[in-house]
């Protein structure tokens, strides 16, 4: 490997036996430098590290957590807590406590970035790390209070992690096999040139069906439990994939329509009940009669321009209806 980085990553061991030799300050600076520049959300850094040496303190920590683990009625931890040697820290020389500001929407994320990036700077100084967070017990239970006073912790934040420090009593444990089918890729806009057979795709997402229209059809985008490998078009590595099936839209199938339109549909049957009201206002209103030019038992309305031509134009309707049943009314008299 030529990248440094890469490789401080792959190499990073957890380990939990240490020599008592004394880590240098300047080596403890340097971890710290790395946490304080970890990634933090809105750039608000809402951490707090304190630095224990001491080891008796250290002790009376695991002591706690073996309390309350025999305590626990949990199997695992009281199985843990019987353990020959039991220790918290794994009788590291320094341990760093992390702690997070409680107003800070994301301290517990961002404490955990400046974790990991305190682990990944000690393993490049040559230094074993541990990241521990079963001390939480401790600073949970009766004791909690004491304890975080003790340390220096200001109010109002919490102990999230712990990094264990020192020089590792040994070898490097062998890293664990990783596990497979944890990645998925999920591209759009694809090409000809990109996969055989492809086609570009031109979609509006919509949000409130949880799908993708295409033009006319929809596309049902579903993760499956066991995901199916296919080979890229090169052949030499594999893509993980989102399971995609397309289906032509059905003709009587209902889609979820947009809230927008639903509103505005609305407005407008309001605004047309208005219009309504507005009518029957003007019929009822008392207004003196207009020019000679005007039909006889029309009144003109004095309300709107607008509303004034709707009203005398409802009105000279129904007057020329009136008329019509009159002329009919006379010709049945006549015959």
């Amino acid at each position: 490997m030529t990248n440094e980085t890469m490789k401080t990553i792959l190499t990073r061991r957890s380990i939990r036996s240490y020599l008592p030799d004394e880590v240098p300050q300047d080596a403890i600076e340097e971890i710290l430098k790395a946490g304080q520049y970890a990634a933090t959300g809105l750039g608000i850094q809402p951490w707090h590290f304190t630095v224990i040496t001491n080891k008796d303190f250290l002790n009376r920590i695991s002591e706690e957590v073996r309390t309350l683990m025999a305590a626990s009625k949990i199997p695992m931890m009281e199985e843990r807590a019987k353990m020959p040697g039991f220790h918290t820290f794994y009788n590291a020389p320094v341990v760093i406590i992390v702690s997070g500001d409680k107003k800070a929407d994301y301290a517990a994320t961002d404490c955990a970035n400046a974790t990991e990036n305190m682990a990944l700077a000690a393993h490049s100084l040559g230094i074993g790390s541990c990241y521990i967070a079963s001390f939480k017990l401790a600073m949970m239970g009766r004791r909690g209070a004491a304890f975080k006073k003790e340390m220096g912790i200001p109010e109002n934040y919490e102990t999230y992690y712990a990094l264990a420090l020192g020089y590792a009593a040994g070898d490097a444990p062998e890293p664990a096999p990783r596990r497979e089918g944890v990645v998925n890729y999920m591209k759009w806009n694809k090409t000809d040139t990109e996969q055989p057979g492809a086609t570009r795709w031109n979609f509006r997402k919509n949000i409130s069906s949880g799908s993708f229209r295409i033009q006319n059809s929809m596309v049902n985008i579903s993760r499956t439990s066991s995901c199916s490998e296919k080979r890229s078009p090169s052949g030499n590595s594999s893509m993980i994939t989102w399971m995609m099936t397309m289906t032509k839209k059905d003709p009587g199938q209902k889609t979820q329509p947009d809230p927008r339109k639903k509103r505005r549909k609305k407005w407008r049957s309001f605004r047309k009940k208005e219009r309504r009201s507005a009518f029957s206002k003007t019929e009822k209103c008392t207004a003196t009669p207009s020019a000679e030019a005007a039909p006889k038992n029309i009144t003109t309305c004095s309300w709107r321009n607008s509303s004034k031509r709707r009203c005398l134009k409802k009105q000279k309707t129904k007057a020329n209806e009136n008329q019509g049943t009159e002329k009919q009314k006379r010709l049945k008299n006549k015959t």
